[in-house]
């Protein structure tokens, strides 16, 4: 059995502290785990359905993928910063 000790985010954490936590969490295998175990594919009621409503499970129809873990850049971000390029993951 694996333990995670996560700090607390009381507001002592940077911006890039917390990036950097992201990232060894995805790292670490942590994310792909967490996400399969508390969202397993295919279990719960697609949001079609009116029993949705009265559900505890989050209906998850697609495979974890560690690239999008990063967020996608908003367009109009993109649109002011020639600089500037999409994440990979959402190109």
């Amino acid at each position: 059995m694996q333990f995670y000790v996560f700090p607390d985010f009381d507001g002592s954490f940077s911006k890039e502290d917390k990036t950097l936590f992201a990232q060894d969490l995805i790292r670490s295998g942590f994310m792909e785990d967490h996400i399969n175990r508390n969202y397993p594919k295919g279990v719960g009621y697609p949001n079609t359905n009116p029993l949705v409503q009265d559900a505890w499970q989050t209906n998850r129809t697609f495979d974890y993928v560690p690239a999008k873990m990063d967020m996608p850049i908003p367009t109009e971000e993109l649109l002011k910063n020639s600089l500037c390029d999409q994440n990979d993951a959402y190109k």
